[in-house]
């Protein structure tokens, strides 16, 4: 396997099949995974991951609920645009601004980081793998 010395060894033994799963996606390469837990009544609030810079750092989100109102906010027009509550599975430019609103229940997500292969990419329309350019926000 290209990762298998990637993977710690209590990560190939106690998740081996999200190790399968996260190794089977579009990606050129991997490369830090994450798994976030939000609290119930809990809001993630409106922020953005990096500095507006161009950059080719790529990622699907994967969450464990339906109901949790995952947006993507404009700050220019003060409005949230949600993901579709039937989706499970996401990505987005990380120098959004971005949040979840609050639900009742215990909710994770999953967040897989690295490089889209260059069919994701061709797909997606990025340029050299970049979400965005100089003079793009």
């Amino acid at each position: 396997d290209r990762y298998d010395a990637w993977w710690t060894e209590e990560a190939k033994t106690l998740f081996p099949k999200t190790i399968e799963f996260m190794e089977s996606l579009p990606f050129k390469t991997l490369g830090r995974v994450v798994i976030f837990c939000t609290y119930p009544f809990y809001p993630v609030p409106a922020h953005r991951d990096w500095i507006q810079q161009p950059h080719r750092d790529h990622h699907i989100n994967f969450t464990s609920r339906f109901d949790r109102g995952i947006y993507v906010y404009d700050e220019l027009k003060d409005e949230k645009y949600y993901l579709d509550k039937n989706v499970r599975s996401y990505m987005f430019n990380l120098r959004d601004y971005h949040g979840v609103e609050a639900c009742g229940l215990y909710s994770y997500t999953l967040k897989v980081e690295g490089l889209f292969n260059d069919h994701i990419c061709d797909l997606l329309g990025l340029k050299d793998g970049f979400l965005y350019t100089d003079g793009e926000i």
